[in-house]
């Protein structure tokens, strides 16, 4: 649905494309489609999730690449008769294609993200005590500021 600021001028100078992790308000409307596997064994797991993301053009022709993204998830549970600890680790990948303009790459527009997380929740009876987690992503490519004198149409 569209929402947030939806007009592009990239010859204004305070023109950005945004974080390409942000979900920006572009004036489009975008379609998802997503499965999600989960397989146990015991008191571990892995849960698997794949998304596709479908991006519309704006008004003024304005279109994020469709995105691709895949997570994993492994999880146990580690536990005695009253205390539970879960350790987790997570890691997602997303795939970026270029953003267009009219039909017109936007240059350093696309890119790969991959994100690590490891985590622990520790809880007694059912009440959770601590809930720690920690992220680390990479930048696979650059997502740079276009080049504002560059050519478009």
């Amino acid at each position: 649905m569209p929402t947030g600021m939806n007009h592009v001028n990239v010859a204004d100078p305070n023109f950005n494309i945004g974080d390409f992790n942000s979900q920006a308000g572009t004036g489009s409307i975008d379609f998802m489609a997503n499965i999600t596997h989960m397989l146990m064994w015991n008191k571990s797991g892995i849960v698997t999730n794949a998304a596709y993301r479908i991006n519309t053009s704006n008004k003024q022709d304005y279109k994020f690449g469709n995105r691709t993204y895949l997570n994993q998830l492994t999880i146990t549970r580690l536990q005695n008769r009253l205390q539970r600890l879960n350790p987790t680790l997570d890691s997602t990948i997303k795939a970026i294609p270029s953003t267009l303009i009219t039909v017109q790459k936007l240059q350093d527009s696309n890119g790969y993200n991959l994100n690590a997380t490891v985590g622990v929740n520790v809880l007694h009876k059912k009440l959770v005590l601590i809930r720690w987690h920690s992220s680390q992503w990479l930048r696979i490519c650059t997502m740079a500021k276009p080049n504002y004198n560059q050519e478009l149409w």
